[in-house]
């Protein structure tokens, strides 16, 4: 994926970033990472999510800043959807600035909704056959065989 055309100086990008309360380190391009406090690349490895998401709809559940959602598209997930809502309704430690300033400087495609996990259902998020990933802890290429919250 590379950045959006509006975003292609890379002093445009630090500034954009620079007011917002990362959780998520996101690779930006061109070396800017944002400044998160969570060691994500760390964390995506153990993870072990498919190399090749082409063809699959993502479902990132607790979204937050969105690097697992933007990282799929990244793997060529067709439709991926960002869900979230302690965060983005502020209720948590962040707010959804993060996911949008992302989105924005990446041109990306990751669709947002937000909503409560419980209140996840096929009728409110679709009928794809979902590439799960609950708080990005499961993956998986079937509907939400190992997922918890199979309702989706």
């Amino acid at each position: 994926m590379t950045r959006s055309s509006d975003f292609q100086d890379p002093e445009l990008v630090r500034k954009e970033i620079a007011g917002v309360n990362w959780y998520h380190q996101i690779d930006l391009g061109d070396g800017i990472v944002t400044p998160g406090v969570d060691d994500t690349a760390n964390r995506m490895a153990p993870l072990e999510l498919p190399a090749d998401l082409r063809g699959k709809s993502v479902l990132d559940i607790g979204a937050w800043d969105g690097v697992f959602s933007f990282e799929a598209e990244r793997r060529g997930a067709s439709r991926v959807l960002a869900t979230d809502s302690y965060c983005w309704n502020g209720e948590g430690w962040g707010t959804k600035e993060g996911f949008d300033t992302a989105r924005r400087i990446l041109g990306s495609r990751v669709e947002d909704f937000e909503i409560d996990v419980m209140d996840l259902s096929p009728e409110r998020v679709g009928r794809s056959t979902w590439c799960c990933s609950s708080a990005c802890s499961t993956t998986c290429d079937t509907p939400c065989s190992r997922w918890s919250g199979s309702r989706a």
